[in-house]
């Protein structure tokens, strides 16, 4: 999902990982891997590292992610919708990972943690994807 939102907007290879990564985490809580006293210790940490622990920690810089993608060039279109247009990101966000080397047909490999240095690796489809990152709240 990193590289998604990397693609997507104005953000640099380490932050759009390190949203991939609290992404990852809360997918895992909601699937029941994660306890939730670790997503927030990752979120803690990350922070420290002065890195994003979610989209809000872009302030008005989240509207760059709500652009549409130029179809010529695959870079993102001066069109922004207002931030919390969340429909609208995570349609951009899927529509990016099914640009993903990842991809297989209708489905994803991703990565979920069941515990801290702990992870699984689940093919999973893109509208579980689509479900999860509605629930999600980054």
């Amino acid at each position: 999902m990193g590289h998604a939102l990397e693609k997507l907007g104005s953000i640099g290879h380490g932050r759009a990982v390190s949203i991939g990564m609290v992404a990852a985490a809360s997918f895992s809580v909601q699937k029941g891997l994660l306890a939730d006293k670790e997503f927030h210790r990752i979120k803690r940490v990350l922070r420290k590292l002065n890195l994003p622990a979610g989209l809000n920690d872009f302030d008005d810089s989240v509207s760059s992610f709500n652009g549409s993608m130029n179809s010529s060039d695959n870079t993102p279109d001066n069109t922004v919708n207002t931030p919390g247009d969340s429909n609208r990101l995570i349609d951009n966000i899927l529509d990016a990972m099914t640009k993903d080397k990842k991809k297989d047909n209708d489905k994803i490999s991703f990565v979920f943690l069941n515990g801290i240095g702990n992870s699984v690796v689940e093919k999973i489809t893109f509208e579980e994807l689509r479900n999860l990152l509605l629930s999600a709240g980054i």
